[in-house]
């Protein structure tokens, strides 16, 4: 004779399943938003990479970000992606993209000129609405704008050259990740140095 659930056992089996979900929610969470810390490191980098390239060619840093030129952020981007583990970039990426279609934004004079394949210019983070005029992911360090090559060069490694940012350039930073430290939410934003280091600013 089949004996059916007792309450006690099914209670049992709801309890279990309401703490596995809730550790499964939190991982997923945790995984989202160390993906979009990939991506906006890797942005960083490729950004940084077009503006020396663009530097190097022009014999001057550009004004904003939005004067780099397709073939700069190309050319980045490859480099990126040879010196990185693809796999995990691109992993980051696709994980990214589920959780934020239509969320994120980049400079929106350069979303007017290049359309798709500009997931590089864009901080996963960045939950501001889409584009309107004067939004921005990532601004240029306002004291190097339009300096020449020369001096760029002769800047110290640790000059922050590139970082999130609600304006073309910045000393204006913003803190658009968070993660969670011991319970406790904390929020940070990145820039990046001239010598390549992602740093995060708390």
């Amino acid at each position: 004779m089949k004996r059916g659930f007792t309450l006690v056992e099914i209670l049992v089996i709801i309890l279990v399943v309401g703490i596995l979900a809730t550790f499964a929610f939190a991982g997923y969470h945790n995984l989202i938003n160390n993906s979009k810390a990939e991506v906006c490191k890797t942005n960083l980098i490729t950004l940084l990479t077009a503006v020396d390239t663009y530097g190097f060619e022009n014999n001057q840093i550009p004004l904003t970000l939005s004067q780099l030129k397709k073939e700069h952020l190309e050319k980045a981007w490859a480099k990126v992606l040879q010196k990185k583990n693809p796999w995990k970039i691109k992993l980051a990426y696709f994980l990214v993209d589920l959780e934020t279609k239509g969320l994120a934004y980049a400079q929106t004079s350069i979303l007017e000129r290049y359309t798709g394949g500009t997931k590089y210019l864009i901080c996963p983070a960045d939950e501001t609405p889409p584009p309107t005029a004067g939004c921005f992911s990532y601004g240029l360090d306002a004291a190097l704008s339009g300096i020449t090559y020369d001096a760029y060069k002769a800047l110290p490694a640790t000059k922050k050259i590139i970082a999130e940012s609600d304006t073309a350039t910045f000393p204006l930073k913003v803190k658009r990740h968070k993660r969670i430290n011991s319970g406790v939410i904390e929020w940070y934003g990145m820039a990046i140095r001239k010598n390549g280091i992602v740093e995060l600013e708390f």
